[in-house]
């Protein structure tokens, strides 16, 4: 009976001492349950994040095409901008060419023909101008005693003297006809003048012209294909 009670009393501390290890492991296998579902929780975490690392990345690649699409585009734009306006001032340059190619035209006629003008003027003020002198050497010479001096030569012989022209001009005569001459000159230089103006303009003008690559027979159809091609 000993022998049994020995038995039952070796059993029960054996359960006592199951029960007393697993009172101490139970802490133990609670805290490694929390931490084990923590790790599992911040591995479900991080697999979130990836993947939404990965659609922001996949959204930041779009849009950075999207942008350098736009910046593409823009640059392009701005490249069209530069070549309109180009065109634009090439072929304001070139109406500037062609309207001042006809003023140049214009000014260098009517240099010719008030030069023409002028150097007519000239002859009849220089006609008229000599005849005027010889007609009142004639007068003077009427008025020649024989061994009296001359008052334009101051020689007391006459053997030779002038005689009165009867189309002898007056003085006011003479006088009109130099202001014709010199109002003549004066209109021939003034379009001169302008016709040289002309001139230096166009040679400006075709310096652009040549800056922008456009010939000064170039028709405005051709520039605009050109353009746009």
């Amino acid at each position: 009976q000993i022998v049994s009670q020995k038995d039952s009393y070796d059993k029960l501390k054996q359960r006592l001492d199951q029960a007393r290890t697993a009172d101490s492991v139970t802490p133990f296998f609670l805290a490694y349950e929390e931490q084990r579902m923590t790790v599992q929780r911040l591995h479900e975490l991080l697999e979130d994040t990836t993947a939404q690392y990965e659609d922001a990345k996949k959204d930041l690649t779009r849009w950075q095409q999207q942008q350098d699409e736009q910046e593409s585009k823009q640059e392009q734009r701005r490249q069209w901008d530069l070549e309109s306006s180009r065109l634009l001032e090439g072929k304001q340059c070139l109406f500037s060419y062609r309207e001042t190619c006809e003023k140049h035209k214009e000014a260098a006629t009517a240099y010719q023909k008030a030069d023409a003008q002028a150097q007519a003027a000239q002859s009849e003020f220089r006609r008229l101008r000599n005849a005027y002198y010889v007609g009142s050497a004639g007068i003077l010479a009427k008025e020649l005693e024989t061994g009296m001096p001359c008052p334009v030569c101051g020689s007391c012989e006459h053997p030779d003297p002038a005689k009165i022209c009867e189309s002898m001009p007056d003085k006011k005569q003479v006088e009109d006809a130099e202001k014709r001459y010199e109002q003549k000159s004066t209109k021939c230089r003034e379009w001169g003048e302008k016709a040289a103006s002309y001139h230096s303009a166009l040679e400006q003008l075709k310096n652009q012209l040549d800056r922008y690559g456009i010939e000064p027979d170039a028709s405005i159809e051709e520039l605009n294909r050109t353009y746009q091609e």
